[in-house]
């Protein structure tokens, strides 16, 4: 198993962040909040950027809105509702399976509108999407074939399930981190770049953040996986060989030779 794990088809790499309502030159500081957060509450995280996770409900249609004078295009989530696509990521984002959960970067603005009695309204302007990592690679199936097939109380897909949200817990906050320092994401990946060690950190970060949930120490956690990992590669999903139903067999016949008829 050469290469543990795909790289992350990233529909769009998050440069830096768009519509930001700071000025262009400040550092704008981004973190990864629940979409429910979001959805609560979200004058909290006005003109900032944040970083969550949420199922697609419905891609961009032909609906607009005008914000920041910028021309933004509506989309619909799961968790926050209604959510605006900046044009740099519309056409990735139509291309997206709906009923499928994604890492969105955003910026909440805040708009007024009425003339004697002006009422707010906060826009969530997504300008970023990264699609999660489901699978491994050189493994027969998939993470989440496995964790589909196998019961809910076998060790083996618990540890698959761990397995797949500390992933998806760096690439959430790999995306905050790319955007609030501006740096590409690519900068991050590359063992041979500066930024690589603070992938290593934020990986560091997601292990203490299981163990202080599970109480379980990070070594015994890899471990787990890492056998789960060997029982999927050695066919752990595989049905067990069936015995060979017995093959017919032809009777033998040991008749003496006719008899040489008389003359």
């Amino acid at each position: 198993m050469s290469a543990f794990l795909r790289p992350t088809r990233a529909v769009t790499l998050l440069a830096a962040l768009l519509l930001t309502a700071r000025p262009a030159h400040a550092q704008q500081e981004v973190k990864t909040t629940p979409a429910k957060e979001v959805a609560a509450n979200p004058q909290r995280y006005w003109a900032r950027g944040v970083v969550f996770r949420d199922e697609l409900i419905s891609p961009p249609g032909k609906e607009t809105l005008s914000i920041a004078g910028t021309r933004v295009h509506k989309f619909t989530t799961k968790t926050i509702g209604d959510c605006y696509a900046d044009e740099r990521v519309l056409a990735a984002l139509q291309e997206l399976a709906p009923s499928r959960e994604y890492i969105f970067a955003a910026s909440v603005f805040s708009q007024q509108t009425g003339f004697l009695r002006k009422k707010t309204h906060y826009r969530v302007v997504v300008n970023g999407i990264i699609i999660p990592a489901d699978n491994v690679s050189d493994l027969p199936n998939t993470i989440e074939t496995a964790i589909a097939q196998i019961e809910e109380d076998n060790p083996l897909r618990q540890n698959l399930v761990t397995l797949k949200n500390l992933i998806v817990n760096v690439q959430e906050a790999l995306t905050a981190m790319a955007a609030t320092e501006q740096i590409s994401r690519a900068e991050y990946l590359n063992p041979k770049s500066e930024s690589f060690d603070k992938l290593i950190q934020t990986s560091r970060r997601a292990i203490n953040d299981l163990e202080t949930e599970t109480k379980v120490p990070g070594r015994e956690q890899l471990a787990q996986i890492l056998a789960s990992l060997v029982a999927l590669e050695e066919g752990a999903l595989k049905p067990a060989p069936q015995p060979a139903p017995p093959q017919p067999t032809s009777a033998a016949t040991n008749t003496p030779d006719a008899a040489p008829a008389e003359k």
